[in-house]
């Protein structure tokens, strides 16, 4: 019996994720060069001025998100907290990055957590996001669900595949035309 000796695996492998990382670092450039960056130094700008102003951020997760919240140390106090807790004043901006509304679990905002002036995000989109949401603006915050997240992220996808961005606006009204 006869075989053909293809090489080495481990060459083959290594010759591989060295092609593939080279051709993600060269995607990432050409992302970089597209991107509109007064847009960016618009956003940085408000999140500084959130910043000065004292503007809070309240994320809640399930481990990660306190890691998360450890690369901001340096700009000021950070607070990690397991529930339950009492909030001494509402916050800013509340985001739900648990796995609490995919698995129907309710996720309730503790006393003085939210108010009007807050806004209330929850990753997770459609109904099982609806119970969060409600119980945020029976706070009387304003809130959103993630679908437009998962919208943005599904058409850079098509993009980065496909060469063509699809019309977001268009796509998102009509999945939230068809969830109603």
């Amino acid at each position: 019996m006869h075989g053909v000796r293809l090489g080495n695996n481990k060459t083959t492998s290594t010759i591989a994720a060295a092609s593939a990382s080279k051709d993600y670092l060269l995607e990432v450039q050409k992302i970089l060069a597209r991107l509109d960056h007064q847009v960016v130094d618009r956003m940085i700008d408000v999140i500084w001025n959130g910043y000065e102003n004292g503007r809070t951020l309240f994320l809640f997760g399930n481990g990660g998100s306190a890691a998360l919240a450890s690369h901001f140390a340096g700009l000021g106090p950070i607070e990690a907290s397991g529930f339950p807790f009492e909030a001494q004043e509402p916050f800013d901006v509340i985001v739900n990055a648990t796995s609490t509304s995919t698995h129907g679990q309710p996720l309730r905002l503790p006393e003085g957590i939210a108010d009007a002036s807050t806004f209330v995000y929850d990753m997770a989109y459609g109904p099982a996001a609806r119970a969060f949401l409600e119980h945020a603006q029976s706070h009387g915050a304003r809130a959103s669900d993630g679908l437009g997240m998962l919208v943005e992220q599904a058409a850079e996808s098509y993009r980065l595949w496909r060469g063509q961005r699809p019309p977001t606006r268009e796509v998102l009204a009509e999945l939230r035309a068809r969830a109603s």
